[in-house]
């Protein structure tokens, strides 16, 4: 093992998080650390990152630095960006600032059925929107003992399925799939900002394989087994986030703060009564990704809720944010969801009021204010 491993193996053994240890240990540890090689694992690994957008570039940055051999995959229509990468080796679609890592190879859609049998790792970067229809073409090529990650955060607008259940429908419910959660820009992974997320896995032996595999000096991956807590909190804290959007452009902090707070009330309800731990919604995946999301400064879904706040239409503000907005489908499917759970989460039902164009931006507030007097945690 590289010594990143093993510190990262040493640490996770001893429960370091918690630990009190005397001045002298802790400066020795954080010496080792900073001493660690930030590229080359002993054991490189042949991964697949599907979706060559901002996220999956990211990821595929992350990988590299570490020496395992990535296959970056742009969409077929999106030859000319892919063969572009190829000469230039810059991925202009997500970051042009960057120059990708020698170890990254962009690859088309139309040559996975010759690189997937060869693969090790898939990470599966394409929106939830469109996973299942991408999954259908490619899923005779991934080998039956690969793991494929889940980095989509969303909830299938037509047919309420996260991210789990758009893989047992494809892969079959014996494939070895995880879910990566928690606070994690793609812009953060890109500039080596030191990172601790999540991994989600219902075989917690090959989630800690895969965890040695892509935790890094500056990404810390820790894992857990409540795959649908991971899954709902990743889902609509983009919904949260819009909300957040609306609230800075339409008044101040107060009420930005307060709708995220009940609006996480809502979010808590649900991950429960679809059988979530209520600790993972104060982890990384819950409380961490949700503050990154709100409070972050780079989300395209809180960006999307301040164009609303400012006049725009839906179309005009998607337009604006220029890129995939989760929240916006995955509102609808959270509301259809609640209704068929039968549960109460009115700060949801306010936001989808402004999704749908029922009510404008500052009505929301009003509405969410008007509600009756209750105890807080009723």
């Amino acid at each position: 093992e590289t010594i990143s491993e093993e510190l990262s193996d040493s640490s996770s053994s001893s429960n370091s998080d918690n630990k009190f240890c005397s001045t002298e240990d802790l400066l020795t540890l954080i010496k080792d650390w900073k001493q660690v090689p930030r590229r080359r694992t002993r054991h490189p690994k042949k991964c697949v990152i599907l979706g060559a957008g901002a996220f999956g570039t990211a990821i595929a940055s992350t990988l590299a630095r570490k020496g395992h051999f990535v296959k970056l995959c742009f969409r077929d229509e999106e030859k000319d960006e892919q063969q572009k990468a190829v000469a230039e080796r810059k991925n202009y679609m997500a970051f042009p600032e960057f120059e990708l890592e020698p170890e990254i190879e962009p690859i088309l859609f139309s040559q996975l059925k010759d690189v997937l049998p060869d693969t090790e790792l898939v990470m599966h970067c394409i929106p939830v929107q469109f996973s299942k229809k991408y999954l259908e073409q490619i899923k005779e090529w991934i080998p039956d003992t690969v793991p494929v990650v889940s980095t989509s955060k969303g909830i299938h607008a037509k047919n309420l399925e996260f991210m789990q259940d758009i893989f047992s429908s494809i892969l079959g419910k014996e494939h070895p799939t995880l879910f990566f959660g928690g606070p994690s820009f793609a812009i953060g992974l890109m500039n080596g900002d030191p990172t601790i997320v999540t991994l989600a896995g219902k075989d917690m032996e090959i989630a800690r394989k895969v965890q040695m595999w892509i935790s890094t000096p500056d990404l810390r991956v820790l894992t857990t087994g409540d795959v649908i807590g991971v899954e709902v909190c990743g889902a609509l804290k983009n919904v949260l986030a819009i909300a957040s959007g609306l609230a800075e452009g339409l008044v101040g902090p107060n009420t930005q703060a307060s709708l995220i707070t009940r609006g996480w009330r809502d979010i808590s309800r649900l991950v429960v009564a679809l059988g979530g731990s209520e600790t993972t919604l104060l982890g990384l995946s819950g409380l961490g990704d949700m503050m990154m999301t709100c409070y972050g400064g780079y989300s395209r879904n809180a960006k999307f809720g301040k164009c609303l706040a400012q006049g725009l239409s839906i179309d005009e503000a998607k337009a604006e944010v220029g890129q995939v907005v989760e929240g916006l489908p995955t509102c609808g499917a959270a509301l259809q969801l609640a209704k068929r759970l039968n549960v109460d989460v009115p700060v949801l039902q306010s936001i989808n009021y402004v999704l749908q164009g029922k009510i404008s931006a500052a009505d929301m507030v009003v509405l969410v204010m008007s509600m009756p007097l209750r105890d807080e945690f009723s």
